[in-house]
């Protein structure tokens, strides 16, 4: 049989905290890690560099995330109005907060110079959370 306690994060601040099952001898039994973010903190993200050279990594950074297993951040064209024509992809693995380095598709493909859009997406959907413009330098 599974147990479960009921805690109220009312009061706490924004923040990474552990939940901590201790033993009856001090050890620690089980441990689990859970964010809180602010109410009203709407998701982010950003290029680690707004400017990258061809053939470059492009570092995104996003927080504030859902926090679903399947949120994303999409590469795509600038202006580009149909979301599903990304041009590469990385999952954010259900953190609120983190970077990865977003790979083209097509067997990583050098991006030719250009204006191109970071966009966090919501769980394995099309709904855009967050964009950011970066630009490809020769």
């Amino acid at each position: 049989m599974q147990r479960s306690i009921p805690l109220s994060t009312l009061g706490f601040a924004p923040g990474d905290y552990d939940a901590v099952l201790i033993g009856e001898d001090g050890s620690v039994l089980k441990r689990s890690a859970f964010t809180i973010i602010a109410a009203d903190a709407r998701p982010e993200v950003t290029a680690i560099a707004n400017r990258v050279s061809a053939g470059a990594p492009i570092r995104a950074r996003w927080r504030n995330a859902p926090g679903d297993l399947r949120d994303w951040v999409g590469l795509y064209k600038a202006g580009e109005t149909d979301v599903s024509q990304y041009l590469g992809f990385v999952y954010t693995e259900a953190q609120f907060a983190a970077e990865a380095i977003v790979v083209p598709n097509e067997e990583h493909q050098v991006l030719a110079p250009g204006d191109y859009e970071l966009r966090l997406l919501h769980d394995e959907s099309y709904v855009v959370l967050a964009s950011t413009r970066i630009t490809i330098e020769p």
